[in-house]
């Protein structure tokens, strides 16, 4: 196991996540869904983001979800490249969170 440090930010600017264009996904992974402007409805993979003045937005789905007191799932942009689908744990170490992990995929 590699442990390291970092900060996380948090953010929701409702754009195409970069993980949902299959340029950006390595390894044999299928790229994230994207949807339409409710969030729900699934748009072609090759549909240009909202923010670019396409009909494409990140689907509502991808939200942090709470499974305990202690662990929680959720989704996370990293710079790295390749960093497409894999996940990581986080735990956090200050603030009201310190002692709780996250399990994050990476699809930002």
């Amino acid at each position: 196991m590699i442990v390291e440090t970092g900060r996380t930010t948090r953010y929701w600017d409702c754009c195409k996540q970069s993980c949902g264009w299959s340029d950006n996904v390595q390894g044999g992974n299928t790229n994230a869904n994207s949807c339409t402007a409710d969030g729900v409805n699934i748009v072609d993979k090759n549909a240009q983001s909202i923010c670019n003045g396409g009909p494409s937005v990140t689907c509502n789905n991808y939200q942090p979800m709470v499974i305990s007191n202690t662990l929680s799932y959720g989704f996370a942009a990293f710079s790295e490249q390749g960093s497409c689908c894999k996940c990581y744990e986080l735990t956090f170490t200050n603030t009201a969170v310190a002692g709780k992990k996250m399990i994050v995929q990476v699809l930002i």
